[in-house]
């Protein structure tokens, strides 16, 4: 019935730098600290311009649309980490935490000029908009583990953690006059336009109890998590705010038994079970 054909080109160019840097002191002979900080910018600029042609069944031309999209991406990310490692006189006991806070910031400027031409080359519509969309995100952590071994091949091992996430994100879209850029009154578009604010906080701690054999292997554990998560849509002249709050507990046990069928281990029997959760990256 009609036929659709598009040609568009795609030119980015793309810059980054990144750097690391840390250092370690040996406290005694058994006590680690150390600091380390990495750090990642980067920024880009892509224009793609496209014409779309429509056709009818016979072949004549219908309508034209031309579009020419540029974009520009600045993103900067840091992170910093404390952390510190013991160990204690019985051998395989040992005692460690970290502390690590991470900055990712971005920003990205968008341009959307689209003008539609019917078969006689006469324009029938525009539809120009800039879109600003600035992020940001910050997550604090910090946990500690300690592993105690009390046999030969006995081992406990336990721990806590600390997270924090806080990220706010704007998409600030406007529509271009009809003009452009021959003026510069822009006109909200508050269908695209939002602001969200969203926080989770995470709360967790594990206890694990392994013993390994010749043939025989077995491994328990049991974590607690706590979560608290709010978010928060902020409202523009024609939407409403609405937020939301969650708080919600959960245990995670695993359980790993291992045997071995042979004495030097090539066939052996493994049985498991775990209760995990997956959240979003």
């Amino acid at each position: 019935q009609s036929f659709f054909t598009e040609t568009s080109t795609y030119s980015p160019v793309r810059e980054s730098f990144n750097a690391k840097a840390g250092l370690d002191y040996y406290w005694t002979p058994r006590i680690t600290v150390g600091v380390l900080w990495m750090g990642v910018y980067s920024s880009s600029d892509n224009h793609s311009p496209e014409r779309t042609t429509i056709d009818a069944g016979s072949g004549a031309l219908d309508s034209i649309t031309t579009a020419e999209n540029s974009k520009h991406d600045y993103t900067s990310n840091q992170h910093v980490n404390l952390n510190f490692n013991q160990t204690f006189r019985r051998p395989g006991a040992t005692l460690s935490a970290d502390a690590d806070y991470i900055s990712y910031q971005a920003r990205s400027s968008q341009l959307f000029l689209n003008n539609n031409y019917d078969s006689l080359g006469l324009l029938r519509s525009i539809d120009n908009e800039t879109a600003a969309l600035p992020s940001g995100i910050r997550i604090y952590t910090a946990k500690t583990d300690y592993t105690l071994p009390l046999k030969p091949k006995l081992r406990l091992e336990t721990g806590a953690k600390y997270s924090r996430v806080n990220s706010d994100n704007t998409a600030d879209y406007n529509y271009l006059p009809a003009d452009y850029p021959r003026a510069d009154t822009l006109t909200p578009d508050y269908s695209k336009t939002n602001h969200f604010l969203y926080s989770e906080q995470i709360d967790a701690a594990y206890i694990s109890l392994s013993r390994e054999g010749r043939r025989l292997s077995v491994q328990g554990g049991l974590r607690l998590e706590s979560t608290l998560s709010k978010g928060h849509q902020l409202g523009n002249a024609e939407k409403p705010d609405s937020s939301f709050a969650r708080r919600y507990t959960d245990l995670f046990p695993t359980a790993f038994v291992a045997y071995n069928l042979d004495s030097a281990g090539h066939d052996n029997l493994k049985l498991s079970y775990g209760r995990r959760i997956n959240r979003p990256n």
